[in-house]
This record gives structure tokens, C-alpha cells and sequence, in this order.
């Protein structure tokens, strides 16, 4: 009997559709609890060759993915079913690393690693297709992430970003009733968000209308929000210092025109453009007012050509991109 291959029959969707396959879910199902079951078994092997505990990665399930099927080295192509880590934050009181998987929600996986738990994969009965950053409230336990579209997935992006779509979503979970609400909708690329470091508010970025917002979840001006500060290209993750100043990462273009001020509601610029090298990575710290402190980047490329996310830690910066294999380090 001849073997079929995957890659004839589980794609990941080319529309606005969670899954357009033509296998029912069930095989879908069953294919990533051999994936899953798989890297839970790498894991264990891990953890019984290093002795200690291991948080599972994007390469261990792509490894795992290998051993299931020879058809599936191309990860990216099924990361779909897999999926695609795209937010990871720690709850500092319990140890517990919650994820933000690009096509499968909202996850949790505990100090000593494994096999993450799905918390949030749908809202209202409908699939989260493009789940992007996370962050936790761990005096409340209120986990908030960012739902970047209600249509596009994650691969989608480029066309996304032509589409002027703005149904994107900031998100809270409570952990103690496991109630989920939408904070705040309309958002055009919602993608990096982080809490303040006195959690008053929650910041949020707009990446296609090259802003960040910024959300009062409680206190006087409980469930309002505005705009934090206005930013010379597509703001990316959000990362705050032990003073409470903010680094963004972000794709610069000399363009500064965004959906909001366009006239046909899309971006001013084609997605060939963008896909011919024409942003450069730029790290901007801003204050805990929005004003601009510092400015680090890289107009040539010659160093860094796409950055995703900026940390400072012991007088350091850590450079990470979604586009890239590296992490990068910078002296202060």
C-alpha cells in the first residue's frame, strides 16, 4: 500500500479557516498526540540523560515531528498542528512557564517542564488562530495575552498586514474561575504586550499602526485605554527593566504612514516591499511616560537584520528575533 505523504493531506490553512484539510479532525487529532506523546518521550530522555527537568521547545517537538514521519522535516510547513511558540513568560510565584502558541492558544507547562496544558484555545466556540504574546499579573493571577487576528494566521501575515485587517485582541484569563474576556478589540497586529511594572496598566502593541497602547484594567480609569507613544515602524515584543522604563523591538521604515492614517485603511507600502529587505531593526527605551530615552539600530543590517524582542538584564541587552536563529548580546 503506498504510504501517503502528510504534506498532501494536513495543511495548515490558507484562508481564514482554522484548518482547510482534506482529513477529518480526528486524524489531526491523532497525529499531534503522536507528536505530542513523542516529545514528551525526548523529554523524558533528556531529563534522564541531564538529570533535572526540561521545558519542552519548539526543536523538541520538530524532532519529534522527524520521528513520527520523514515527511515532516519541514517543520515550519505543519507547525500549524504542532504549533509555534510565539510568547513565554514565568509566573515568579509558582514556577510555571505560560505560553503563547501561535495556532494553539494559550498554554502552561510546570517548573520542572513537560508536556504543556492547554488553558485557552477558543473564545466564544471559535478557534484562537494567532495567539502572540503573553504576560502575568502574579499578584491578581490574571494571565492577559494578545490575540493578533480573528482571521489571518500566523503564516499569513504578509497578507494580513495589504488586508487593513483590525480584529485583533487583548485577552484576560483569570486563573482561579478560568474566565476569559476580551479587555479591549479593534486592534490592528496585536502583538507584543507587558504590564507596568506597578501593574496599573497593561501596554500593548499595535504593530500595523505603529503604536503602543496603553490599558487601565482596574483602578479610576478601569477599562479605558490611549496611546502610549507613537513609533517610526511595525513595535514587536515589549519587555520592561528593573526601573519600570520599557524596551520595544522593532521593524523601521522610512514610511511612517500606519492603517489608521491611510485613506484605504491598509498599510501605504506593498508586502513586496516589505519582503524586499526594505526595514531595518531598530531597539528603542521608552520611559514610563512614553518618552524616548534611547536608540540602538542597525540601518545596513550588517549586524542584525530582523529583532523581535529586546531584554535588559545585569547591564546587558538580549537581542531575539522570530525571523532569525540567534540571540544576540549588547554590552550597555
Amino acid at each position: 500500500m503506498p504510504q501517503k505523504k502528510i504534506g498532501e493531506n494536513i495543511r495548515c490553512s490558507s484562508g481564514p479557516t482554522y484548518f482547510n484539510s482534506s482529513v477529518d479532525r480526528e486524524t489531526i487529532e491523532r497525529l499531534k498526540n503522536a507528536v505530542f506523546k513523542l516529545t514528551e518521550e525526548l523529554a523524558e530522555q533528556r531529563e534522564g540523560a541531564q538529570g533535572g527537568g526540561n521545558i519542552i521547545t519548539n526543536q523538541d517537538a520538530a524532532g519529534a515531528v522527524q520521528l513520527f514521519h520523514s515527511d515532516c522535516r519541514d517543520y515550519s510547513s505543519i507547525s500549524c498542528v504542532c504549533g509555534r511558540p510565539l510568547g513565554l513568560r514565568f509566573d515568579m510565584k509558582t514556577g510555571d512557564l505560560y505560553i503563547a502558541l501561535a495556532y494553539l492558544g494559550l498554554q502552561v507547562v510546570g517548573p520542572k517542564g513537560g508536556l504543556a496544558t492547554p488553558l485557552v484555545q477558543k473564545f466564544e466556540g471559535k478557534p484562537l488562530i494567532f495567539t502572540n504574546e503573553v504576560d502575568i499579573d502574579d499578584h491578581d493571577d490574571v494571565i492577559c495575552f494578545t490575540d493578533t487576528s480573528t482571521k489571518y494566521q500566523r503564516r499569513q501575515f504578509l497578507a494580513f498586514f495589504s488586508s487593513g485587517d483590525a480584529t485583533g485582541r487583548l485577552v484576560k484569563y483569570v486563573k482561579a474561575t478560568k474566565k476569559v474576556t476580551v479587555a479591549l478589540g479593534g486592534l490592528a497586529f496585536a502583538n507584543g504586550i507587558a504590564l507596568s511594572k506597578d501593574r496599573s496598566v497593561v501596554l500593548v502593541a499595535e504593530n500595523s499602526n505603529f503604536r503602543i497602547l496603553r490599558y487601565w484594567p482596574k483602578g479610576s480609569l478601569a477599562r479605558t485605554h490611549d496611546t502610549f507613544a507613537e513609533l517610526p515602524g511595525f513595535p514587536d515584543n515589549i519587555r520592561i527593566n528593573s526601573k519600570g522604563e520599557l524596551w520595544v523591538a522593532l521593524q523601521a521604515i522610512s514610511s511612517v504612514l500606519s492603517i489608521s492614517d491611510s485613506e484605504s485603511g491598509k498599510l501605504p507600502f506593498t508586502t513586496q516591499q516589505m519582503d524586499e529587505g526594505n526595514l531595518h531593526p531598530k531597539a528603542m527605551k521608552l520611559s514610563e511616560e512614553g518618552q524616548v530615552l534611547e536608540v540602538l539600530e542597525d540601518v545596513e543590517g550588517k549586524k542584525l537584520r530582523s529583532i523581535s524582542q529586546v531584554e535588559e538584564k545585569d547591564g546587558k541587552l538580549w537581542f531575539g528575533s522570530v525571523v532569525f536563529p540567534f540571540l544576540r548580546v549588547y554590552g550597555l
